[in-house]
């Protein structure tokens, strides 16, 4: 049996006006005072780890990622969706620049940078160049990095991809 690992529970994102006078205080998230981040720090008492989801959509400055790196306890872990810029409009190909880009912001986060979430679009089907594509890109971002992908096509789940993977330590 393989040494014993950590579990963390947390959720896909902490920026929802709806939690407030669920989890959140209804005083802690007023419109006019208190930015999103003071969300996170409450949030990190009750949860050890989330999903930035906004990193799908934005590129966080190396400001924001030190900002959320101050306002979590020591052992706290973020999990980092990767832009969709390289997953779904660039598809893996030609992406060694926003990789870089994506990948020296993130590391803001320091040791509590946890997965890269690569998601990719239901129509990226698992043909011959686009897993060569994703050989490519997990050779380039081949790095002491957790990684994991999400494919949301199910032409993905065969075992070449799974040994593909694996080779990687890709989850």
């Amino acid at each position: 049996m393989k040494g014993k690992g950590q579990i963390y529970i947390g959720t896909s994102g902490w920026v929802y006006n709806h939690w407030e006078g669920v989890f959140y205080p209804e005083n802690l998230t007023g419109k006019d005072h208190n930015p999103p981040t003071t969300r996170l720090k409450y949030f990190s008492k009750y949860f050890k780890t989330t999903e930035i989801n906004y990193s799908f959509y934005h590129l966080p400055q190396p400001t924001t990622y030190q900002k959320w790196y101050q306002e979590t306890s020591a052992d706290f872990i973020f999990s980092v969706k990767a832009s969709r810029f390289i997953t779904h409009i660039k598809r893996l190909k030609n992406v060694e620049k926003p990789w870089k880009i994506f990948l020296e912001n993130a590391l803001n986060l320091k040791e509590k940078l946890g997965p890269i979430l690569f998601q990719f679009p239901p129509n990226f089907r698992a043909t011959e160049e686009n897993i060569k594509r994703l050989e490519d890109f997990l050779e380039l971002i081949r790095a002491k990095l957790r990684c994991a992908a999400e494919f949301r096509h199910d032409s993905w789940c065969n075992q070449k991809i799974y040994n593909l993977l694996k080779k990687y330590n890709v989850a």
